[in-house]
């Protein structure tokens, strides 16, 4: 992947759970659909299996739900197991990874307001995302969601913070705000869907400005930033550069056409 280096000091916050999703995407090969169904001990998930003899190594079970139908074990990968075991014993149950909805990092009862669009739009082309964000009482990822529903994108990224707002500015944008405290605000206990996962993943790609593919108008390609897909298939070119075999590599990823076309590229 090539970085941009227009924005290689770009901070992309994560909430602890999407950054588990993305370390353990990177150290497992999985697709998000695995991910959203890795389970620490529900056996009709995708789930660990520890040695319970000397001598035997740790697998991921698969069950007959999975694409092919079969129920298949596959080695656990030495970075994927180091992840699994720093989390204590006691938290090892119900889902791996279980990323809550974004709205949950605006808390309730919390002094926050959304500023109105023309608002918003002034203060995206003077301040920061972070200084946004101390002044409207939320996190980056709520200023980035705002600023990307409202289609507001700037001239210039602020590759640092550079200071907050005026609270003079702050107070009078906040009496003529569009949503503040104490107003209904879209929650949901519902876990994210596969879906809406890999478009966040989509957006951290595009946040930190990863390029994987560049811009040719010649042959009408466009720029593409990094997304699940690609962290499946760093994790695949990591294992060829180790020197897994090639029989090995298909059996972890699981995807024989996809792992052929990327042997042909190398």
């Amino acid at each position: 992947m090539e970085k941009n280096k227009k924005n290689e000091d770009v901070a992309v916050t994560k909430t602890a759970e999407q950054s588990v999703a993305t370390w353990v995407l990177w150290e497992s090969g999985f697709r998000v659909g695995d991910l959203m169904d890795f389970s620490w001990d529900d056996t009709r998930h995708l789930h660990p299996s520890w040695p319970s003899q000397p001598g035997q190594l740790p697998t991921i079970v698969i069950p007959s739900s999975q694409k092919n139908k079969r129920v298949q074990e596959i080695p656990l990968l030495p970075g994927l197991e180091e992840l699994l075991n720093s989390v204590p014993e006691s938290k090892r149950f119900g889902w791996v990874v279980n990323p809550l909805p974004i709205q949950y990092e605006i808390k309730a009862g919390a002094d926050w307001f959304q500023p109105k669009q023309a608002d918003l739009r002034s203060w995206a082309r003077r301040f920061s995302n972070q200084a946004i964000a101390r002044a409207c009482g939320v996190t980056d990822t709520t200023v980035r969601n705002w600023l990307k529903k409202l289609g507001i994108r700037r001239d210039a990224e602020f590759l640092k913070d550079g200071g907050g707002i005026p609270a003079a500015e702050v107070i009078k944008l906040q009496k003529r705000c569009q949503r503040r405290t104490g107003h209904t605000a879209q929650r949901t206990e519902k876990r994210l869907s596969k879906e809406r996962v890999s478009r966040v993943i989509s957006m951290i790609g595009e946040e930190a400005g990863i390029i994987v593919r560049q811009e040719d108008s010649r042959l009408g390609v466009r720029q593409k930033f990094a997304s699940s897909h690609d962290i499946r298939r760093g994790c695949a070119l990591r294992l060829i550069n180790a020197g897994v075999s090639a029989e090995t590599l298909k059996v972890i990823m699981r995807h024989v056409r996809a792992l052929k076309s990327l042997l042909e590229r190398l």
